[in-house]
C-alpha cells in the first residue's frame, strides 16, 4: 500500500514538471516571436523615420530652391524676367548637397501659358509665374532608389493701385439733398471730399460739400445755403443761388449768351465766390456779395449788379456794370464798358474797350477807348491744381475731362490680387439672407489684411445687417446681385486698433449690368437688380466703400447716433441719402483696382499667391 501511494506520488511529481517544461518552452516560444516582432517594428520605424527624415529634407532643400528664386524675382521688372528666367536662375544647383532642378512657367499677356522652361520676352508683360523646384536625395536602401519631393509656388504681379480719389463718384447725375454734409479726410491740407459726375450735379439748401465739384457731362446748380469747399468745374452752365458760397474758382465750359441763358449766373443775398469765375459765355452777377477773384469770358459779357468783384474783369464782348466795383482792371476786347454813374460804380485801375467807355464814375487808372485791345494781359492763374489737365485758360475753358467709372470685376485674377493683399477669401453658394450673412460678419479672428467673402448663387440683392454686428477685421462683402438693408442696426468695430473697413461690392459683369459694346455700366430698367440699396446703419469707429455698376441708393439719412459715412461711393449712380446724409472721405484701397496695362519698365511686384507640397 505504502508502496503504491508513492508510486503514484512519483507520477504525479513527473506530469508536474512535463507541464513545466511544455509551459517554458511555450513562454519562450512567444517571447521570442513578440522579440522578433518588435524588433521587426522598430526596424521598420527606424527605416520610416529615416526615410521621411530624408525626404523632409529633399522638401527643405527644394523649399530653399524656391526662396532663393523668388528672391531673384521679386525685384525684376517686366521687362527682365527675361533676363531673370534665362539668365540667373539656373534649371540645377545644390543646396544641402543635393542636386535641386528649377522649372519656370510663365502666363504672359496676349500668348497665354508658355511652355515649361521657355522664358517670357522683355516684350512681354507676365500675368503668372509658377516655380518647380525638385530636390533629390539618396535612397536608404538600394531597392528604394533616389528620393525626390518637389515644392511649388505661384506668383502674380501686383499693378500699381489706381487711385480712388473721389469721395462720390456717379456715372450720372448727383443730387446732394438737403442738409448732406461731405467732410474733408483727417489730416487733409485742402478740402478733398470730391464729387465727380458724368451728368449734373444738384446741390440743395444746406448741404456742405467738402472738396471740389466735377460735372463732367452737364451743369451744376447751389440752391440756397450750399457751400462747395473747393473747386467747381462744369461742362456746361453754373447757377450759384441765393446764399450759397463757393470757396474757390467756378469753371464752366458752356458757351451759351443771353437771352438764351447765362453761362456762370450768380443772384440773391449774400452768394459769394472767394475764388474766380471763368467761362466762355456771359456771366450774371446780381445782388450778391462779392467775388474775389477775377471775372473771365473767353466769348461772352458780363453784367454786375450790385455785385463787387476784387479782382479784374476780362469779356470778350462787353461789360456793364450797375452799382458794381471792378478791384482792378476791366477790359472789354471787342465791345463796350458801360456803367450808371453810380457812386459805386468804379475801376480800381485800367479801363479799357474796344468801343465806349461810359458811365463810369471814376477810373484810378487809364481809360483807353476806341481801339481794339488785341490780345489782353494775362490774367494771373487761378490757384487750382488741374494736374495733367488743361483748363484752356486764358483761352477757350474747356471741360472736365470724362473719366470712366472703373470697372471693378471679382475674376480668380482678381480675387488673387485681394489674396496677395493678404486677405483671405471665402466662397459661399446659395447663402443670401442676413440671418445667413451676419454671422459671418459678426466677431470672428482677425485674419491678415482680412477676409473677402463672396456670396455665389443668389438671384436677388443679398440682404445684410439686419442685427448689431462687429468687426474684428476688415470684411468685403461681394454680391453678384447687390445689396440690401432695412434696420437701424449698429456696425461696430472689435479690433481694438485701426478702424477695419466694411467692403460692399457689386462686381462690373458682362452682359448683366455692364455694356461690352460702350463699355459702360448698362443696367437692366425698372429694377433693382446689381442695387445697393442701404440705410440706417449706425457706424462706430468702421469705414465704409461701396461699389455697384447700377444705383446706390442710402435710403435715409445717417442716424445721429452714428459716425459719419466714413469713406466712399463709386456707383452708376449715386442717391446719397434722403437728408441729412454725412459722409467723410477716407481714401479706401481696392487691391482689385489696378493699373490694366503695365509700363513693362517698372517692377512687376510678382507676390507669392500660393505655395504648397506637390505631394499634397
Amino acid at each position: 500500500m505504502i508502496r503504491l501511494l508513492a508510486a503514484a506520488r512519483r507520477a504525479a511529481r513527473d506530469r508536474d514538471e512535463g507541464v513545466a517544461l511544455a509551459m517554458t518552452l511555450g513562454l519562450m516560444l512567444v517571447g521570442t516571436v513578440i522579440v522578433a516582432v518588435v524588433a521587426t517594428v522598430a526596424v521598420a520605424n527606424a527605416n520610416t523615420t529615416a526615410k521621411s527624415r530624408a525626404e523632409m529634407t529633399a522638401f527643405q532643400s527644394a523649399d530653399a530652391a524656391i526662396d532663393w528664386a523668388v528672391s531673384i524675382l521679386a525685384s525684376k521688372a517686366h521687362d527682365e524676367l527675361a533676363s531673370a528666367c534665362a539668365v540667373e536662375i539656373p534649371s540645377t544647383m545644390t543646396i544641402n548637397g543635393y542636386a535641386v532642378t528649377i522649372v519656370q512657367q510663365y502666363t504672359v499677356s496676349g500668348s497665354g501659358e508658355l511652355s515649361a522652361g521657355t522664358c517670357p520676352s522683355t516684350s512681354d508683360a507676365t500675368e503668372r509665374v509658377t516655380l518647380y523646384a525638385t530636390a533629390t536625395v539618396p535612397g536608404l536602401l538600394a531597392e528604394d532608389g533616389p528620393l525626390e519631393r518637389t515644392a511649388v509656388a505661384e506668383l502674380i504681379p501686383v499693378p500699381p493701385q489706381v487711385a480712388l480719389d473721389k469721395a462720390i463718384f456717379s456715372n450720372s447725375s448727383v443730387n446732394l439733398v438737403s442738409n448732406t454734409v461731405l467732410q474733408a479726410s483727417d489730416g487733409a491740407t485742402e478740402p478733398d471730399a470730391h464729387v465727380y459726375s458724368n451728368g449734373s450735379v444738384t446741390c440743395s439748401s444746406n448741404t456742405v460739400a467738402g472738396g471740389t465739384v466735377y460735372a463732367a457731362q452737364g451743369n451744376v446748380s447751389l440752391g440756397s445755403g450750399c457751400v462747395i469747399s473747393n473747386t467747381m468745374w462744369a461742362s456746361g452752365k453754373v447757377t450759384i443761388g441765393n446764399g450759397a458760397k463757393v470757396d474757390g474758382d467756378v469753371w464752366a465750359a458752356s458757351n451759351v449768351l443771353a437771352p438764351a441763358g447765362y453761362a456762370i449766373s450768380l443772384s440773391g443775398n449774400n452768394s459769394e465766390v472767394t475764388g474766380s469765375l471763368l467761362t466762355n459765355g456771359d456771366v450774371l452777377l446780381s445782388g450778391s456779395k462779392a467775388i474775389t477773384g477775377n471775372a473771365y469770358t473767353s466769348g461772352g459779357s458780363v453784367w454786375l449788379d450790385q455785385v463787387d468783384v476784387g479782382g479784374s474783369i476780362y469779356a470778350n464782348l462787353n461789360i456793364d456794370l450797375k452799382q458794381a466795383g471792378v478791384g482792378t482792371d476791366a477790359i472789354a476786347a471787342l465791345g463796350a464798358i458801360t456803367g450808371d454813374n453810380n457812386n459805386k460804380t468804379e475801376i480800381g485801375r485800367d479801363a479799357t474797350a474796344a468801343l465806349t467807355i461810359t458811365g463810369i464814375k471814376k477810373v484810378a487808372g487809364t481809360t483807353t477807348e476806341l481801339s481794339p485791345t488785341g490780345a489782353w494781359p494775362d490774367p494771373a492763374e487761378p490757384a487750382f491744381d488741374f494736374g495733367d489737365q488743361d483748363p484752356g485758360y486764358p483761352g477757350t475753358i474747356v471741360a472736365p475731362a470724362r473719366e470712366d467709372l472703373p470697372k471693378v470685376t471679382m475674376t480668380d485674377e482678381d480675387l488673387a490680387l485681394w489674396s496677395a493683399a493678404g486677405f483671405t477669401v471665402e466662397r459661399y453658394s446659395g447663402v443670401c439672407t442676413a440671418d445667413q450673412i451676419d454671422p459671418l460678419i459678426n466677431g470672428g479672428l482677425s485674419v491678415g489684411a482680412g477676409r473677402v467673402l463672396v456670396f455665389d448663387g443668389c438671384s436677388a440683392p443679398v440682404e445684410i445687417i439686419t442685427k448689431d454686428v462687429t468687426l474684428s477685421t476688415s470684411i468685403a462683402l461681394i454680391s453678384w446681385t447687390g445689396f440690401t438693408n432695412q434696420n437701424a442696426s449698429n456696425i461696430t468695430s472689435g479690433t481694438g486698433g485701426a478702424d477695419p473697413t466694411l467692403y460692399m461690392i457689386t462686381p462690373a459683369q458682362d452682359g448683366k449690368n455692364w455694356s461690352t459694346a460702350t463699355d459702360q455700366p448698362a443696367c437692366p430698367a425698372s429694377s433693382e437688380l446689381y442695387d445697393i440699396r442701404v440705410g440706417a446703419f449706425k457706424m462706430h469707429d468702421v469705414k465704409v466703400f461701396a461699389y455697384t455698376p447700377c444705383d446706390f441708393d442710402y435710403k435715409t439719412s445717417v442716424n445721429s447716433a452714428s459716425d459719419p459715412w466714413e469713406g466712399q461711393i463709386y456707383a452708376g449712380s449715386a442717391f446719397p441719402g434722403s437728408g441729412a446724409f454725412k459722409l467723410q472721405m477716407a481714401r479706401i484701397d481696392v487691391p482689385s483696382v489696378v493699373e490694366e496695362v503695365p509700363d513693362l519698365t517698372l517692377p512687376a511686384n510678382l507676390t507669392i499667391v500660393a505655395r504648397y507640397d506637390e505631394r499634397g
